[in-house]
């Protein structure tokens, strides 16, 4: 009797299918990571902040700073203390330089004066002084006084006497300027006065005072004492009808 042979097995089928099963194992893989790749790269852009909320670190105060064309200047104020009752105009030489004013300024200020400051426009509305603010440009200073805030207090109550404002003047002034000079911590501090100021934008009073004041502190933060000369300071004599104006710039 003769044997039939053996066939041996084939794997060709089955081979065809565990590469079959591998590709589809690979290309998953390769799609599992693609996505996720995707998504981290998602999450990086909704963590990265826009430029219209980014957050810059401060830029160090430095003596002098650059040109800021931006200044303003605050809370310049101006009291007049005719010696009787009187009705006074004040104008500006450069009013284009005004931002804001009160009462509002238009052309001109008019208003009927008492001795004590006192102040009412033609509608009878009560002033106890004109206020307004004005674009400012920066200006450096070689001389003027170095201020902590541990001696601000002493600082304004001093110098404001020396200038020549009275007992209510520093006080508005003072409570106004105090609390800038302690935020700073180190300040450099420079006055300019009536000639100063006049020469950059006048005011121009009438009937003209006997006496005028114009005070502009500038007020700036400073790392370290600039080691400046120490500014010397006027005094300012009071008589007959006075006006005295005080502001400031802080930068």
């Amino acid at each position: 009797m003769t044997k039939k042979k053996t066939e041996p097995v084939k794997t060709t089928t089955n081979n065809s299918k565990a590469l079959t099963i591998l590709a589809i194992i690979i290309g998953s893989l390769l799609v599992l990571a693609g996505l996720a790749l995707v998504i981290v790269k998602l999450i990086e852009a909704d963590q990265e902040p826009s430029d219209c909320c980014a957050v810059y670190p401060p830029s160090t105060p430095s003596y002098p700073a650059p040109s800021d064309p931006g200044l303003e200047k605050k809370k310049p104020i101006l009291y007049l203390y005719p010696e009787k009752e009187t009705e006074v105009s004040v104008r500006f030489a450069r009013p284009e330089l005004l931002t804001t004013t009160y009462p509002k300024y238009n052309n001109e200020w008019r208003v009927v004066a008492q001795p004590n400051g006192d102040l009412r426009d033609i509608e009878g509305k009560y002033y106890y002084g004109l206020y307004w603010e004005k674009r400012e440009d920066y200006k450096e200073f070689s001389d003027g006084f170095y201020v902590e805030k541990d001696n601000a207090t002493e600082f304004l109550e001093e110098k404001l006497e020396i200038l020549g404002l009275n007992d209510r003047e520093r006080n508005e002034f003072i409570m106004y300027w105090l609390p800038i000079l302690e935020k700073n911590e180190k300040s450099f501090v420079h006055f300019e006065l009536t000639d100063e100021l006049q020469a950059e934008n006048a005011l121009i009073i009438s009937p003209a005072p006997d006496s005028l004041l114009r005070i502009d502190m500038t007020v700036q933060k400073i790392e370290e004492d600039p080691k400046l000369p120490e500014q010397k300071l006027p005094s300012f004599e009071r008589k007959g009808f006075a006006a005295v104006e005080w502001g400031g710039v802080s930068r």
